[in-house]
């Protein structure tokens, strides 16, 4: 991550005029003279019609549609940059990134003015990524000497030089940030991977030095882009050695330790900025994580956007846009954004499970079962896919396929992990639905066998004896063990209430339903046992006022019979 004095540098120069706040749909300051420019047009004409079509997608998030719409409109009035704006801003938001770098050429080089921060960017980016070093110098020339252009400007100057073997003058480009405290770090950084990029080794060791001794770094990056260094030139002891240091000094994060296994096994870490492509796009990167933990999170995405543009195949980029577009309610950009990850990229598993989990949280079920089906054709033994679509299958009722999926993939587990109980504890469920409690009972015991200490697995089997009127004691005991280890579940809370009524302690029936409600106070069993509690200690009125709660709250069919029942009759009678 970038450190958080260079965001405050952000803040100050409002970069991009979004960098700072999170803009939604509106980018007033940029666009200002929307209103009036509109203002004129025909309500029945083809500009208007597209203009209001793309400014109501626009609000929905659907970015897609909302740039297809502003570029129509674009073509009815070619002349228009607040048009040619919007139209940016959505094909950068919905991850149409060469459209959007075309259209940024077009702004930059056929508008007089030039407000538009990210417009500029873009175009510098274009000559960037086409390795195209002395387009990039005289773009950035012409733009102007705050915003976006006071952080890029020098390392993206500096890198063209490195790129052509000049790092003198990369080194001179990054002086603008020597004076200034917040940002002498990021330039000592840069220029450790230039000088790593351009076989400088001596040199590189000692920039590598600095940034990982002198000052603590925030990011990890140099960190392990100077052990694989060492690596590189036949120092594997001495880069393993200084691995294992800074994983005990920033208490071993799994970051560190991953790549350290990578370069131990003598392969190449991924995500370091060591060529002027890959620190281009870790620079973005890096500044949309950053935002991405505060209230910018338009911006996080636009930078994030920006950054996959540079370098598609880092991994992280898309995980971090995935979460983002997520958090902003965009389940499908999301899901499109995590299948951009690598065939053979090591987080593609991770990826192609975090889109099944995008989809079926966001109630996507059917498309969340075609895809897990799409994907365990081409990973039929992968237990995180095969328990996700038993799942799926089991939340519609479709218990008896949701088995296979289940057993499969407990016959997938090879070492015990979270994952196998689980696994004994889905299928278990799924047995119970289907009338088959002998099975279920020996799938729960073997999931208590592997986690005894989980309070789900001890609720439930607890509580499925205590139906049953079997072990009684031990049932007890197991879920006053639950409830133990969490007393402010209220469904476990609601299980031992439920155990106190069942053997006649209806005061501490009471007692603890009443917590039960407190900690779920829209469940009809709840409510409903809370309701007969009362009743078994005389309290009537109060017991009738919780079973209409308990009907008012979704009671279904059977459960809205019985408690009729019981507002008829009572407690005594009705059973």
């Amino acid at each position: 991550m970038f450190q958080r004095s260079l965001v405050a540098v952000l803040i100050m120069l409002g970069v991009g005029g979004c960098a700072t706040q999170d803009t939604g749909g509106d980018y007033a300051p940029i666009l200002s003279s929307l209103r009036s420019e509109f203002i004129s047009l025909e309500k029945d004409g083809p500009l208007y019609r597209s203009y209001l079509a793309a400014t109501q997608a626009q609000q929905d998030e659907q970015h897609k549609k909302s740039a297809a719409f502003f570029l129509e409109a674009l073509r009815s009035d070619p002349t228009s940059q607040v048009i040619a704006d919007k139209a940016f801003f959505e094909l950068l938001l919905a991850g149409h990134l060469d459209a959007a770098t075309a259209l940024a050429e077009n702004i930059a080089t056929d508008f007089d003015r030039d407000e538009n921060d990210l417009v500029r960017l873009m175009y510098v980016l274009q000559a960037y990524k086409n390795e195209d070093w002395p387009a990039v110098r005289d773009r950035l020339a012409n733009q102007k000497s705050d915003g976006f252009s006071y952080i890029f400007a020098p390392l993206l100057t500096a890198w063209s030089y490195a790129a052509e073997g000049n790092f003198p003058a990369a080194e001179t480009a990054l002086t603008p940030f020597n004076d200034d405290k917040r940002l002498k770090p990021l330039a000592q950084e840069h220029a450790a991977y230039m000088l790593d990029y351009l076989g400088e080794y001596d040199a590189a060791r000692v920039r590598y030095e600095q940034v990982t001794s002198e000052m603590p770094p925030v990011s990890l990056q140099p960190v392990v882009a100077y052990a694989h260094l060492l690596y590189r030139h036949g120092e594997k002891k001495l880069a393993l050695s200084f691995l294992a240091k800074q994983a005990l000094r920033f208490d071993s994060p799994p970051f560190l330790l991953r790549q350290g296994r990578v370069i131990a096994g003598g392969g190449t870490p991924n995500n370091i900025a060591t060529t002027p492509i890959k620190a281009g796009g870790a620079i973005f990167f890096r500044l949309a994580n950053e935002l991405s933990q505060g209230r910018a999170q338009k911006a996080a995405i636009l930078y994030a956007r920006i950054a996959s543009y540079l370098t598609p195949e880092h991994s992280n980029i898309h995980i971090l846009l995935a979460r983002l577009l997520e958090r902003a309610g965009n389940v499908n950009a999301a899901a499109d954004a995590l299948a951009q990850v690598g065939e053979t990229n090591e987080a593609r598993g991770y990826a192609d499970i975090r889109r099944v989990e995008v989809l079926q949280a966001a109630g996507k079920n059917k498309l969340a079962e075609k895809l897990s089906r799409e994907l365990l054709i081409k990973a039929p033994r992968n237990p995180q896919l095969l328990l996700g679509l038993g799942d799926l299958l089991r939340l519609r009722q479709a218990d008896a396929e949701a088995l296979v999926y289940y057993s499969r993939a407990i016959a997938s587990l090879n070492k015990p992990n979270e994952l196998n109980w689980v696994a004994y504890f889905a299928r278990a469920m799924a047995y119970e639905k289907l009338g088959d409690w002998q099975r279920a009972e020996h799938d729960l015991k073997a999931a208590l066998n592997i986690s005894p200490e989980e309070p789900a697995l001890l609720n439930y089997l607890g509580y499925s004896w205590i139906e049953r009127g079997t072990h009684i004691p031990r049932a007890k005991a197991m879920i006053e063990k639950a409830a133990a280890i969490k007393p402010d579940d209220g469904f476990i809370t609601d299980s031992l209430g439920w155990v106190y009524f069942l053997t006649a302690d209806y005061g501490a029936a009471v007692i603890t339903l009443e917590k039960a409600v407190r900690l779920e106070p829209g469940d009809v069993t709840i409510n409903d046992h809370l309701g007969d509690a009362y009743w078994k200690v005389g309290r009537q009125i109060e017991a009738r006022f919780q079973w209409r709660h308990a009907l008012d709250s979704g009671a279904k069919d059977k459960e809205r019979a019985l408690i009729l029942a019981k507002l008829d009759a009572g407690l005594l009678e009705a059973s």
